[in-house]
């Protein structure tokens, strides 16, 4: 008989590789881990997943051990649509393929570049608007994203073409988990379209 591992206690692992980086947001990312040391996962009498085995799922499913396909893109964009757009591939964001320059107003970039140098914006809002103090995911991907859109629209500024959010998964050479966080912070009197597309192999 298989013993059945501890869930938990793997996706804490796995928080505790990334938990440490930006170091300005430190305080956010170990209340969070605490957060979710305290709920877990959500459980089948939460109403919102009482139809969902979320434990027995992951044991059965997945695997934290950091072997992680690397993955390379597919189709990038959608036919007739001309927007500013960010890749990510498995996750990771992928500049090289990405074309978020020319928006007058606007910054355009990865959430973990704008934490990294201390953005006082995105510092402000990051962790202001998703409740993780009880909803052991939230709280999971506080502690633990580590790339994502940041979009900034200052005010009385309108974007005239979208912004086009792609994540591309290949998880054809092996298992592929992404723990993203986007930030929006649109200003008064601006208005922004932005469109997110999944993809995988």
């Amino acid at each position: 008989m298989v013993k059945e591992k501890n869930i938990e206690a793997v996706i804490l692992n796995a928080i505790d590789s990334t938990v440490g980086l930006f170091s300005h947001a430190q305080e956010l990312r170990q209340e969070a881990r605490q957060a979710f040391l305290r709920t877990g996962l959500p459980e089948n009498k939460s109403e919102e997943y009482k139809h969902t085995p979320i434990t027995r799922l992951l044991n059965k499913n997945f695997s934290f051990d950091g072997q992680y396909a690397t993955g390379e893109p597919g189709d990038v964009g959608i036919a007739g649509v001309d927007a500013y757009q960010m890749v990510f591939i498995n996750g990771k964001y992928a500049p090289e393929h990405s074309t978020i320059d020319g928006a007058d107003g606007v910054e355009i970039g990865n959430l973990s570049d704008a934490i990294a140098k201390g953005d006082q914006v995105a510092l402000t809002h990051l962790g202001k608007h998703v409740n993780f103090q009880t909803d052991g995911f939230a709280a999971w991907n506080t502690a633990a994203w580590d790339n994502g859109a940041y979009i900034r629209v200052r005010e009385n500024t309108i974007l005239h073409k979208p912004v086009l959010i792609q994540h591309l998964n290949d998880a054809s050479a092996g298992e592929v988990i992404t723990v993203n966080r986007n930030l929006f912070v649109v200003g008064r009197s601006s208005e922004v379209t932005i469109i997110e597309k999944y993809d995988s192999k």
